[in-house]
């Protein structure tokens, strides 16, 4: 291995001056947020994250930092590729790797083989990278998880199906073509009867929908025999005979009702004015799509954040600074209508964090000039190969090597 040697660009790095800033302040949802696809144990429904491991529904529910972490780093990115393109930039990445390390901190893992100094090297030349971290690299924009104020507020939607609307509103059949009616009347038959299936799926798949037909003749007849009133197998997604129609089952899920209040905390430890400014830029270009977590076409995920800023001294004695206030605004929690608050901007700074988001806003007009966001793409690419290499034996399997070892070929 060579001798280390600082570039340039590190040393500058190095002399830039430092500082810490501590956010706190609340998250509200308006509108109801779900935050994860886990299911609980019965398979039954999505659950909300809880303090502990493997803990029941009586235990605490909150929001992961993964959860805003993500929602920042993608809208920042997003923010730096939609900037470049308007400045007549190339995209930040050049590489799948790039893209993956921006993204998500890369896919190959912990790079190996690497220099000394790698890590200060990967900082000085990529902002990105140094204030979210990447797999070997840890990143300085710390972000806690977020606790319900006023308990936990989380209410299930039991799991369900969406009914067949052909069955629900056989007016709608007009709607469809012949040949759609007996691909319809084919999956009522092949998909929804056990029995009928194999049969079914090749009398259509071989276009004899003759065979189709009295098929789904029979299924019918069994329909109409067991059930009086002819809706209550859309109604109910299942007959007493194990009948089925088309429906489209979702699972139950678990969200934080409208209104539900969160404590939450964010830190910048030994940051540089400039990623600084990054991370200010992040809650910017979040403020455009305040959402989180999923199921957003229920309306879900949308928040409302108030933060309080303050600027750790560098002398434990001296009192510690305020460094202003952050907010982002979602008109939906207003209430009924939209008052003038709601008009007001989605995002507001004051203090030293409008400094910050000055200049980001200034570093994003010129398009991010001297950020090399590859950096650190060409360790993640190698790392992917050896660590995705698969191990070509094992202890036991080089002792019978060794014991019995192959005999050469002299030919």
């Amino acid at each position: 291995m060579s001798d280390f040697q600082y570039t340039q660009a590190t040393k500058e790095y190095l002399r830039e001056p430092r500082m810490t800033i501590l956010l706190s302040g609340v998250v509200t949802t308006p509108t109801g947020l779900a935050v994860t696809k886990e299911m609980d144990p019965k398979k039954e429904k999505q659950i909300l994250p809880r303090v502990g491991r493997n803990n029941g529904e009586s235990s605490r529910v909150l929001i992961p930092g993964t959860n805003f972490g993500g929602a920042l780093r993608r809208a920042l990115m997003d923010d730096i590729v939609a900037a470049r393109a308007a400045a007549g930039a190339e995209r930040p990445y050049k590489s799948l790797h790039g893209f993956f390390s921006l993204r998500v901190g890369g896919v190959g893992g912990f790079p190996q083989g690497v220099e000394i100094g790698y890590d200060i090297n990967l900082r000085a030349v990529n902002p990105f990278i140094s204030l979210w971290g990447k797999a070997g690299i840890g990143g300085r924009f710390g972000i806690c998880s977020a606790d319900a104020l006023d308990g936990a507020n989380a209410v299930a939607i039991e799991h369900g199906y969406r009914g067949n609307d052909l069955r629900r509103s056989p007016e709608t059949i007009e709607m469809l073509s012949p040949e759609m009616i007996r691909e319809y009347k084919a999956l009522m038959v092949g998909s929804k009867k056990k029995k009928y299936g194999d049969e079914t799926i090749k009398a259509f798949d071989t276009g004899d929908f003759k065979k189709v037909e009295e098929l789904y003749g029979a299924l019918i007849n069994h329909v109409e025999s067991s059930d009086e009133d002819g809706e209550n197998t859309a109604r109910n997604g299942r007959d007493d005979k194990g009948i089925v129609p088309i429906q489209n089952p979702w699972s139950g899920y678990e969200y934080f009702v409208p209104g539900t209040r969160f404590r939450h905390k964010m830190s910048l430890h030994g940051v540089t004015e400039t990623e600084a400014a990054l991370a200010v830029g992040a809650l910017y270009a979040f403020s455009r799509n305040p959402r989180l977590g999923g199921h957003w076409r229920a309306g879900l995920g949308w928040v409302e954040s108030n933060y309080d800023a303050v600027l750790l001294s560098p002398d434990p004695l001296r009192r510690q600074e305020r460094a202003g206030t952050l907010r982002i605004r979602c008109p939906l929690d207003s209430g009924e209508g939209f008052d003038e608050d709601s008009l007001e901007p989605a995002f507001s700074v004051t203090g030293r964090l409008r400094e910050l988001l000055d200049r980001y806003i200034e570093m994003r007009a010129a398009g991010f000039p001297g950020f090399d966001f590859e950096a650190g793409a060409d360790e993640d690419r190698k790392a992917s190969l050896v660590n995705r290499k698969p191990k070509t034996s094992t202890r036991r399997d080089k002792s019978k090597s060794t014991a019995n070892p192959p005999k050469e070929d002299n030919n």
